[in-house]
C-alpha cells in the first residue's frame, strides 16, 4: 500500500542522507516516532487489530533504534564516541520536551476555539448540519436491512467511531428523557 511504500521509502533515506551511524539513527528514530503518531492519528488500516499493531511495532522500532544509539560510535576513535554522547544528549533533550510541544500544540487549538467562538460555532453548525441529512437518509430508507448494507461496506475502524459517537448520543439521550420523566412527576 501507499502507507508501507512512503514509509519504507522515508526509512531507506536514513542510508543516502547519511554516512554517520548515530545520524542515521536519530533520523530513523524521527521518522518512526513521525510515522507512529501519524498512524495513531489517522488510522490507515480498516480494522483496529492492523492500526494497533502498526503503532506498537513502530513504538517497539523507536525504542530499539534508541537502545542500538550507544553502539553507533567506532570504538576506537575518542571524536565519534564524542560525537556520538552529544547526539545522545540532543536524542534526550528532544524526547524530553517532545510531549510538552505536543501538549502546547493541542492546547494552543483549544485557546483559539476560546478566543474565536465563531470557528467552533460554525463547526457545531455543520456537524448538525450533517446530523441532519444522515438522519434523513436513514429516515428515507425502505427498511433496516437497506442500513444493515450500507454499514456492512464501512470498514471496522468506521463502524467502531460510528458506534462510539452513538453511544454518546443515545446515551445523552437517555439522560434527557430521565430529566424529562423527573419533571413530570
Amino acid at each position: 500500500s501507499v502507507v508501507m511504500l512512503g514509509r519504507g521509502l522515508a526509512l531507506s533515506l536514513a542510508a543516502i542522507a547519511f554516512t554517520d551511524g548515530g545520524q542515521q539513527l536519530l533520523y530513523v528514530i524521527f521518522v518512526l516516532g513521525a510515522y507512529g503518531f501519524w498512524a495513531n492519528y489517522f488510522k490507515p488500516w480498516r480494522h483496529f487489530v492492523t492500526n494497533t499493531f502498526d503503532v506498537v511495532m513502530s513504538v517497539a522500532l523507536v525504542a530499539g533504534a534508541a537502545a542500538m544509539m550507544n553502539f553507533a560510535a567506532n570504538p576506537a576513535d575518542s571524536d565519534s564516541k564524542d560525537a556520538l554522547n552529544s547526539l545522545i544528549v540532543i536524542f534526550t533533550k528532544i524526547t524530553n520536551f517532545t510531549p510538552e510541544f505536543i501538549a502546547v500544540v493541542l492546547g494552543s487549538r483549544l485557546v483559539w476555539q476560546f478566543l474565536k467562538p465563531a470557528v467552533l460555532d460554525a463547526e457545531i453548525r455543520r456537524l448538525a448540519s450533517d446530523l441532519e441529512r444522515v438522519g434523513k437518509n436513514i429516515a428515507e430508507a425502505e427498511s433496516a436491512e437497506e442500513v444493515l448494507e450500507c454499514l456492512s461496506l464501512l470498514p471496522e475502524i468506521d463502524r467502531l467511531e460510528l458506534a462510539s459517537s452513538l453511544n454518546i448520543l443515545l446515551s445523552e439521550s437517555q439522560l434527557r428523557l430521565l430529566n424529562l420523566r423527573k419533571s413530570m412527576e
